[in-house]
């Protein structure tokens, strides 16, 4: 049942269903804090399919199965500090404009809590806390305040991908 579960968190990564910005959250971060860097691991993946994280000062890499790509603090991945989350924002284009992918991130100890904001399953806390922009479909805008409102209310850890550091 865990890896039923854990499958259908990982499809929400890869889902044309999770909502886009159209900026990232201010308060960006030149690197990737001390207490992020690290090598990771997928929890609940068993040995033959593990996905490692390597997060250094200034990148993040997957190794193994790919969720967000590869890559490092740039004009298109920004990295957030907001009031009990960081966000990771990933730039994309979507009718010709430039949209942001934002995925947030908790610390608990050792281990990493990253979240998708899929737009079937946070639906109504979508429209309570965000508006949004006419003529695109699960696209909107945000305040920063808003954000984390939101991400403090509706995110729950057992809805997150859980990474444990193992160095």
């Amino acid at each position: 049942m865990k890896h039923i579960y854990f499958f259908s968190l990982v499809l929400i990564f890869f889902s044309s269903c999770t909502i886009r910005f159209d900026r990232f959250p201010k308060d960006t971060l030149t690197e990737f804090p001390q207490e992020m860097q690290g090598k990771y691991l997928f929890t609940n993946w068993q040995d033959s399919d593990s996905t490692y994280v390597i997060i250094t000062h200034h990148t993040i890499e997957f190794i193994g199965n790919a969720i967000l790509g590869s890559g490092g603090i740039s004009d298109t991945m920004k990295l957030s500090k907001g009031e009990k989350f960081y966000y990771l924002s990933k730039c994309d284009s979507l009718k010709n404009k430039l949209v942001w992918d934002i995925y947030p991130i908790k610390l608990s100890g050792n281990k990493l809590n990253m979240y998708a904001l899929d737009a079937d399953y946070y639906k109504k806390g979508i429209k309570k806390y965000f508006k949004p922009i006419e003529g695109f479909d699960n696209l909107y805008t945000f305040t920063e305040t808003d954000l984390n409102k939101f991400c403090k209310k509706k995110l729950k850890s057992k809805n997150a991908l859980k990474l444990v550091r193992i160095k």
